[in-house]
């Protein structure tokens, strides 16, 4: 009975803290001066030794210069 009592208080604070953390998140995004449409890329499998190549495309929001520092492949 306590289990299920639990569970319970679990869904409920899920449903309140996933909306406010996506308004969070939005809120944040309007501020920043890039946008990035495409954040993940998975290949298709290929042959060893195959070159692969994908583009991602940064989006400069403003007028001023975009630098892009201290990029990193997963």
């Amino acid at each position: 009975m306590k289990l299920i009592s639990y569970f319970k208080w679990f869904l409920m604070i899920c449903m309140v803290a996933l909306p406010v953390a996506s308004i969070a998140e939005d809120k944040v995004d309007e501020n920043l001066s890039y946008a990035v449409p495409e954040t993940q890329f998975s290949f298709q499998p290929v042959v060893e030794g195959t070159e692969v190549v994908h583009d991602f495309v940064i989006l400069n929001k403003r007028t001023d210069v975009l630098s892009v520092l201290n990029v990193k492949t997963g």
